[in-house]
């Protein structure tokens, strides 16, 4: 996290830390495996239509839909539709040197009220899996 304060930093740390025990990263393996058995179908289509393949491209979808799976208990359905949907990923990659000028990008309300921060569409992206995930209570237990 990016707090400074570090009694600030231990207090939030607390709060997410047992997301992340092994005991409760066991409890999403089910739902990991589901991911894992999509990106593997959509690999084998591959092989079956002789067509070239993107390992990184099919990988990174894999990622985002495996960490979808665990914080939201919904995957991003990269992989279902084989493409980066609204660009999300592709705009992560922006972020980075984005970031590092935080004061005149990130922290600027005007960049973020005109829509145009690199962050924009994976905030809109997580929005929607919360969104979604609070309209089922009763989903599974995740991070959220």
């Amino acid at each position: 996290m990016s707090e400074l304060d570090p009694q600030e930093h231990i207090r939030k740390q607390r709060n997410i830390s047992s997301s992340y025990a092994l005991s409760n990263i066991i409890q999403h393996e089910p739902h990991f495996d589901a991911v894992l058995q999509l990106l593997s179908t959509r690999l084998e289509d591959f092989c079956n239509s002789d067509c070239p393949v993107k390992l990184d491209q099919w990988f990174t979808f894999f990622a985002f839909d495996a960490v979808g799976e665990v914080i939201f208990s919904k995957s991003f359905s990269f992989l279902e539709h084989g493409k980066d949907i609204r660009d999300a990923i592709a705009n992560q990659r922006l972020l980075a040197p984005y970031a590092a000028f935080y004061n005149l990008t990130l922290g600027n309300p005007l960049l973020s009220r005109l829509g145009i921060q690199p962050s924009s569409h994976i905030f809109e992206t997580c929005i929607e899996a919360i969104n979604t995930r609070k309209q089922n209570p009763a989903t599974r237990n995740d991070i959220i």
